[in-house]
């Protein structure tokens, strides 16, 4: 493994890589694995993290891990949504001991965890932080809803920055665009990265940069958009007219380049199916 991180403040991480002079910085950014859901389809799942274990990369979890909802109380309790080792009056501790043990043959690369609107749901109900726990037993940071990462693939490269949110609001036609407009403003990065929605698109802008001594150059930003691993319910789809989401994750590639400001370029790129 050839990268390390470190927090750095309450929301801030660092994630720095040794890496040679052509060699890339990889990284995996995944969201919504619902891991705990009957629907959640482990077998494409398996193979992303799988291909992430083999090249070394960095893994971040942007959410919404655990799907968590067979608690007794839990209003979106549904008999068909636990699966069978879940069952018990120890539901809870039952998601965390799988769990940790279904993703401790990723521990190394599992870089950070963050918090989604189900585990949040998970915490404030029942006092639990399924994040903190699952963090614990595999030995990767514990991030929060939000958050800051900052990329360097070795001492001397100047960093890139990243922002996540796990996501708000809904998807809708725009399929959640205006929310990352809502996050450019009030949150300096050259990237923006959010799930929550199942939807799954980046894109890129460009935008200026005055130096200090007033020149003006331009610089990109860049914002992507993970979805789930969690399959589509055909009933649900004909009831809302949703239409069905895509499944997977995204890659961040990321290179030395002399001829770009910082010294770094980067790509996105959709894992596959």
């Amino acid at each position: 493994m050839s990268w390390n991180i470190k927090q750095t403040d309450k929301l801030t991480f660092d994630i720095r890589g040794n890496y040679n002079k052509n060699d890339d910085m990889w990284v995996l950014l995944t969201s919504d694995h619902h891991w705990d859901n009957p629907k959640c389809d482990r077998k494409l799942l398996k193979r992303h993290l799988d291909e992430a274990k083999d090249i070394g990369a960095a893994i971040i979890f942007n959410g919404d891990t655990f799907c968590a909802m067979g608690g007794k109380g839990d209003p979106r309790r549904s008999n068909d949504a636990i699966r069978q080792e879940h069952w018990g009056d120890d539901y809870l501790n039952r998601l965390i001991d799988t769990a940790s043990e279904w993703y401790a043959p990723y521990a190394d690369n599992i870089a950070l965890i963050g918090m989604g609107n189900h585990e949040e749901s998970i915490l404030k109900n029942y006092g639990m932080n399924l994040v903190d726990e699952l963090c614990n037993n595999l030995g990767a940071e514990k991030g929060d809803y939000e958050g800051f990462v900052r990329f360097k693939r070795d001492a001397k490269g100047l960093p890139l920055w990243m922002y996540f949110n796990h996501g708000f609001g809904g998807g809708g036609a725009t399929k959640g665009i205006s929310a990352f407009q809502k996050v450019i403003l009030k949150n300096p990065a050259d990237i923006y990265w959010m799930g929550h929605i199942h939807e799954q698109y980046a894109g890129n802008e460009m935008v200026r940069q005055i130096s200090e001594r007033g020149k003006i150059s331009l610089k990109k930003q860049s914002y992507v958009r993970t979805s789930t691993y969690k399959q589509n319910d055909p009933y649900l789809i004909r009831k809302a007219g949703s239409g069905i989401r895509p499944l997977g994750s995204y890659w961040l590639k990321i290179s030395s380049d002399k001829s770009v400001g910082n010294g770094v370029k980067y790509i996105m790129q959709e894992t596959d199916l």
